[in-house]
């Protein structure tokens, strides 16, 4: 394990500036995952990717629901806050002064109504349904099944594998 993977850092979203590549947020439930996965959106945002061009994975559905749903409320209340000039609370006033320093708060608005308008489109997923997807666009690269299909009850595969073992074994016992 790398020195930079095996150490965890603290992040401070009052002065955090994500760097291109893939950034792993790991911590218990109830710690501020999703309040930090928020801001992290929102920065790439500002720095010019639009949303549907940032993947956030987690591990279940219901996760994956929540997730989009708080990233939207929470674009959204930038986006009315930016437009009314309303004071802002840290760290999102750090967040914001960071942005504006490299461009006007219209083109954050702008970004913004753009991001809000591609929530359908967000690759916020589960971790199998990327997968999943990931197989089936490249599939020739995978060298797998265009209609690949993420099976979640294995018993009807268990009854079949099991009946055609007793097939070969009575099979061999007869010979």
């Amino acid at each position: 394990m790398s020195e930079s993977m095996s150490s965890a850092q603290l992040l401070d979203l009052r002065q955090f500036s994500l760097q291109p590549g893939t950034t792993l947020i790991e911590a218990s439930a109830g710690t501020g995952k999703t309040f930090t996965i928020q801001y992290c959106v929102l920065d790439l945002i500002f720095k010019g990717l639009e949303l549907k061009e940032i993947l956030v994975l987690t591990f279940t559905e219901s996760a994956t629901q929540e997730l989009r749903a708080r990233i939207q409320q929470f674009l959204s209340q930038v986006y009315q806050d930016l437009q009314q000039a309303h004071p802002l609370k840290e760290p999102l006033h750090s967040v914001l002064a960071r942005a504006r320093s490299q461009q006007s708060t219209a083109d954050l608005i702008h970004k913004l109504a753009q991001a809000i308008q591609q929530i359908d489109e967000a690759p916020i997923q589960t971790i199998h349904a990327f997968c999943q997807r990931s197989l089936q666009e490249h599939a020739f690269l995978s060298q797998s099944d265009f209609e690949r299909e993420l099976v979640t009850d294995l018993g009807p595969i268990r009854e079949r594998l099991v009946g055609d073992f007793v097939r070969r074994a009575n099979h061999v016992f007869q010979l």
